[in-house]
């Protein structure tokens, strides 16, 4: 007769990306939190001038209960635990072009070097 363990899974410490309109921010989520993402001001369509409201939060509890809030982070467009590798391609174009001209009229000699690369996005200003 077999029998069945029961494995619990270790909360760890999460380090999330957060891109907002303000620039990246990275934050560092405690062992054992959740996060939610969605309107900063739930079932809102438009604010007090009529227009239509489009910021988003980021919410982070510090355990599975809703009242246990501990951090709201506003004007986020996007998010992402670090450890989710993402490349973004970088292009870099060096070149000169020539004008020549004679009695038949102008003439263009381009010479273009492309250099495409993908880049880890969290390291894509490192120059090599």
């Amino acid at each position: 007769m077999t029998k069945k363990v029961k494995t619990e899974e270790v909360a760890q410490v999460r380090v999330i990306l957060l891109e907002t309109n303000e620039g990246d921010k990275r934050i560092t989520l405690p062992a054992g939190s959740r996060i939610t993402f969605g309107p900063t001001i739930p079932y809102q369509k438009k604010d007090s001038y009529g227009q239509e409201h489009k910021g988003y939060s980021l919410r982070v509890y510090s355990s599975s209960a809703t009242d246990s809030l501990i951090a709201v982070f506003c004007g986020i467009s996007s998010f992402r635990d670090i450890t989710i590798p993402v490349e973004k391609l970088i292009i870099r174009e060096a070149g000169k072009s020539v004008w020549k001209s004679d009695e038949h009229g102008y003439k263009v000699e381009d010479e273009v070097q492309k250099e495409s690369k993908w880049v880890d996005s969290l390291h894509q200003l490192e120059s090599k």
